[in-house]
């Protein structure tokens, strides 16, 4: 393939010496969200997944794509997938756990353990997830758990190891004689005889051999094989499969001279074969399961690097760039090959062959390894590609350094972060270690600010250098109304780009939060009076996205809030509907109807004709806390005055009762709208003072628009107890 064709069909090109990603600039990107970053092209994620089900269709309309959710974990790929059809392929019970979070149904998952422990059948058994098994012995085992919760015998299938196996590396060769995976043929009668004896009525079968096969003709050996063990399973025991599992294996072009794996070729091979076997005996009507992982989603991702060190030596030159096998470590693993070009179109070239390689304490870690490589200098950006599989799911902090950033990008639409990048503070999560007592007692300097009475304690990185410590102890010390500063929370302020500034936000009980609309707020003054952005129009990054911020006068702020999410399971609920209106809740003490609506936190609001008298002491936490919300939740309490006028209280997860919400009231405008209750444009009186709410009238965005005052600052004596 000519090479800017194989480049644009990964969706790169250069456009007026600029490389760009779908219709992202690479790097304005790497320039405004900082680098190493891992970016998500949802384009190419659709395009593969309708290319793949296209042809697999034609040869089984029974027939469905399971995704290899060790190949990409991230939550917004899986509920992708999940959105266009697909199902699940998970190795481990914590994969089925973030499809869970995901939204996905239960019955969309299979889960295929290598060496299962009865941790985890038990945990796919509570669940109802579909297992796949892999070991002889294991079936024993899964029937007396089945017993012990006196649950519906699920369906089960067995790995079966062909002998024959295929893959780019030794490493991901999975089907031989002296490979750990699957039962060999001379066992397979005898499992299956097992299932049946013990009551297991359905029943399927399931093969992988490797992984980054580009010649379909590979699959060839294995997938006759794997027929004939199915046609002597049958003969013998008389079972009708209710799904044959094919796993999965199609490999992308990594290199430029590679072209794409011939899936029609593939599924020829196996169309041949099926029909050659059914017309020696009866194969009932099975469904096809496939389980691409790299194919769906390899292509869809690059990391953006930016290059930090050129050195330059008799014989070769090396290009040191912040990204090591920390962030991508398949070079370094398998010896894999990723293409990587600079975000500037350049003509000319260095004088000798580079390596480029990361920061990485080791002499394996090279990206790169002997490329003819255009003549880039220190501070240009690079972009490494087909990073969407097996790379941040393969990511450490090895050398203590905190993993990338995740950015999500869609055809037009703005950036946002999937996945926050992390910090040295991430590095101290669960670490437990007694230190020396002058360890624990630092200094903090502190400023606190509130809008409407929302009052949080704010950490200033602009300003000031803080020691490595624990944020979530901190949080639930220096909130302390008694005993601390006193706050609704913790708030950190952290430098990120020209106008973008970074928040991280941290409840009085010490969990995280996605944002809050009137910390947000107070940011955006704070930081505009600080000089800290040169326009009065930027951005501030949180944990759920990126919000734009507007000066409208030295106490008065604007912020988009972003969009609402409607669907019950995303928000997350366990309430599957879209949207959720008026859906029925008691708990002791109060019974009542809430809408629920996600502003990048979920919220369940309540309208109520006297919300005055009610006694959130006693019902917050049982509402927060009630089992249709599995995130928790923050409860909001409405009273309308009229289509334009509200009077409104707020339980805030992790809080309790504060004066203001701001991702609250937004929800509760876009709940009032859904209902019909409220116009577009409503004032909201909140205990703290009041908030004017806006949206438009197909509820894509909401604005708000208050104020935010500037209390004062000082310094905090934390002392820190991890014995």
């Amino acid at each position: 393939m000519e090479y800017l064709k194989w480049l644009k069909n990964k969706d790169l090109e250069y456009r007026d010496g600029e490389l760009f990603f779908g219709e992202h600039c690479v790097s304005s990107l790497g320039e405004k969200f900082g680098t190493p970053t891992f970016i998500i092209n949802e384009s190419t994620i659709r395009k593969r997944y309708d290319e793949l089900h296209s042809i697999l269709k034609t040869i089984n309309s029974n027939m469905q794509i399971n995704f290899a959710v060790k190949a990409n974990n991230n939550l917004h790929v899986l509920r992708l997938l999940d959105s266009l059809g697909g199902h699940f392929d998970v190795v481990s019970s914590g994969e089925a756990f973030l499809c869970k979070a995901a939204g996905i149904q239960p019955g969309k998952i299979l889960q295929t353990s290598n060496n299962w422990t009865d941790e985890e059948l038990e945990y796919a058994v509570k669940n109802h997830i579909s297992i796949n098994l892999d070991a002889p012995s294991q079936i024993h085992r899964l029937n007396n758990i089945v017993n012990k919760y006196d649950a519906e015998k699920p369906i089960v299938s067995f790995r079966v190891n062909p002998i024959f196996g295929a893959g780019h590396h030794s490493h991901t060769i999975t089907a031989g004689e002296h490979v750990k995976f699957g039962i060999l043929e001379d066992k397979i009668v005898e499992v299956y005889k097992q299932a049946l004896n013990a009551g297991f009525k359905r029943l399927g079968i399931h093969i992988h051999i490797g992984s980054g096969i580009l010649n379909a003709a590979e699959f060839e050996k294995a997938i006759q094989k794997y027929y004939n063990i199915i046609q002597k399973i049958i003969s013998e025991l008389d079972i009708i499969f209710e799904f044959i599992d094919f796993g999965g294996g199609l490999g992308i072009p990594y290199k430029p001279d590679q072209d794409p794996i011939n899936v029609q070729g593939y599924a020829n091979l196996i169309k041949k074969y099926h029909e050659e076997f059914t017309r020696k005996l009866n194969l009932g009507n099975p469904k096809f399961i496939f389980e691409p992982g790299r194919f769906l989603t390899a292509e869809s991702c690059i990391i953006v690097s930016k290059i930090n060190t050129i050195k330059k030596r008799s014989n070769k030159i090396f290009i040191g760039c912040d990204t090591g096998f920390n962030t991508l470590i398949r070079p370094a693993f398998y010896g894999s090959y990723h293409h990587i070009i600079p975000t500037q179109d350049i003509e000319s070239y260095m004088d000798k062959n580079v390596d480029i390689v990361g920061q990485i304490c080791e002499s394996g870690d090279v990206l790169g390894r002997d490329r003819h490589f255009p003549q880039v200098k220190e501070g240009d950006y690079i972009c490494i590609m087909d990073t969407g599989a097996y790379g941040y799911s393969m990511s450490s902090n090895y050398n203590a350094r905190p993993r990338a950033m995740e950015l999500w990008i869609h055809n037009n639409q703005p950036p946002k972060i999937v996945r926050t990048r992390e910090n040295f503070t991430s590095l101290l999560e669960n670490q437990v270690i007694s230190l020396p007592s002058e360890v624990f007692t630092q200094s903090i300097p502190f400023i606190k600010m509130h809008g409407t009475g929302n009052d949080y304690i704010y950490l200033d990185f602009f300003k000031y250098t803080y020691p490595e410590i624990n944020y979530f102890d901190l949080a639930r010390k220096i909130s302390h109304r008694r005993f601390g500063v006193g706050g609704d929370g913790l708030v950190l302020i952290i430098p990120k780009s020209t106008n973008v500034v970074r928040m991280r936000m941290f409840n009085t009980d010490g969990s995280e939060s996605e944002m809050c609309g009137n910390a947000i707020r107070c940011i955006g003054g704070y930081c505009y009076g600080q000089g800290y952005v040169n326009t009065s129009e930027f951005f501030v990054e949180t944990e759920g996205g990126i919000k734009k911020i507007i000066v409208l006068g030295p106490n008065k702020i604007r912020v988009n809030m972003g969009s609402p999410i409607l669907e019950g399971l995303k928000i997350p609920t366990s309430v599957d509907r879209t949207p959720v209106i008026d859906h029925e809740i008691s708990v002791n003490g109060f019974s009542g109807k809430f809408t629920a609506v996600s502003m990048g936190n979920p919220h369940a609001v309540y309208f109520l004709n006297d919300i005055s008298s009610l006694n959130l002491e006693k019902i917050g936490s049982l509402l927060e806390h009630h089992p249709f919300f599995p995130e928790r939740v923050n409860s909001e309490f409405v009273e309308i005055l009229n289509r334009n006028e509200v009077n409104f209280r707020v339980w805030e997860r992790g809080s309790g009762e504060t004066w203001a919400c701001g991702t609250g009231a937004s929800a509760a405008l876009v709940a009032g709208v859904l209902k019909g209750v409220l116009d577009n444009k409503v004032l909201f009186h909140l205990k703290g003072g009041d908030l004017t709410l806006e949206t438009n009238e197909d509820l894509t965005e909401v604005w708000k628009t208050g104020p935010w005052e500037f209390i004062g600052e000082g310094m905090y004596r934390y002392s820190q107890n991890l014995s």
